[in-house]
């Protein structure tokens, strides 16, 4: 009933009827307290508690939505309930998991305090830990890497990539960021593993930073990321549409140093994007 009234049918709307009176009585403290309950471990354990704590977790990303409200969100202790679960290696508890990087990325983003409150409770080093385990546990495994797992490791990408590209993220040491790049060469290194999916989005990330701050192509070129771009897309046999689609302007991204142009010079890339071209 909540979210239908605050999150349905106006949630694209700035303001809501009788929201006002909600934030005067607690600034959202009992939201915090009733998002906190119904994710405790007890309840979670179980099938049912598992999927209600899945939905209260939805119906505070709606919320989230509402930039407005995203401070308020942020003093009822959002981010402390969700961030243990991201942290959480449970298979019952993943769909919780990703909802909770949904809630993670929308109040850094939405909030100016969203990444100081982040970088407090931990949650910045919880989702690098996280993306670290699921490439290293992708890596090792014989077995078959699932949607889910894609899915996941994919949101865990995005959330990374987003603190990289705010503007509060100064206060983290620039040394964390290697998580991402060691994930995203990962990924480039061993693309028949990972499949076209996660490699795309990867793509796009690596792209996206490359844009967002140019001059963190120095770092990222130290750990050889944009050599295993290049050399996996000159080794890809059978490249799907969006694949191919991104290689132009991941070329063009990294170009635009002065490094970036000699690698994409000596290694022949423009060669692999006419013969990707000519063969589609």
């Amino acid at each position: 009933a909540f979210t239908a009234k605050f999150a349905g049918t106006e949630r694209n709307s700035y303001r809501v009827d009788g929201l006002d009176k909600l934030l005067q009585d607690g600034k959202f403290s009992p939201l915090g307290l009733f998002l906190e309950a119904r994710c405790s471990r007890p309840r979670v354990d179980s099938e049912s508690g598992a999927r209600l704590a899945q939905e209260t977790i939805s119906m505070v990303n709606a919320l989230c939505n509402m930039t407005h409200l995203c401070d308020e969100l942020l003093e009822a202790d959002v981010l402390e309930c969700v961030v243990p679960f991201v942290s959480d290696p449970n298979p019952s508890v993943r769909g919780i998991c990703e909802r909770s990087l949904s809630t993670i990325e929308l109040l850094f983003t939405n909030s100016t305090s969203g990444m100081n409150r982040l970088i407090a409770c931990n949650g910045f080093d919880a989702v690098q830990e996280r993306l670290r385990s699921e490439v290293t546990a992708a890596r090792s495994s014989a077995a078959v890497l699932g949607y889910h797992d894609m899915y996941l490791i994919k949101k865990l990408l995005r959330a990374l990539t987003r603190i990289i590209m705010t503007s509060d993220a100064s206060g983290i040491d620039e040394k964390k960021v290697d998580v991402l790049y060691w994930a995203l060469k990962e990924i480039f290194v061993s693309h028949e593993r990972f499949g076209s999916g996660l490699f795309d989005a990867a793509t796009s990330c690596f792209r996206e930073v490359l844009h967002y701050d140019p001059l963190q192509y120095k770092t990222m070129s130290s750990m050889k990321l944009d050599v295993s771009y290049v050399d996996a897309i000159s080794s890809m046999k059978g490249r799907d549409s969006s694949v191919s689609l991104n290689i132009v302007p991941t070329l063009s991204a990294i170009c635009l140093s002065e490094a970036g142009r000699e690698l994409v010079k000596s290694r022949s890339a423009l060669h692999f994007v006419a013969e990707t071209f000519t063969d589609v």
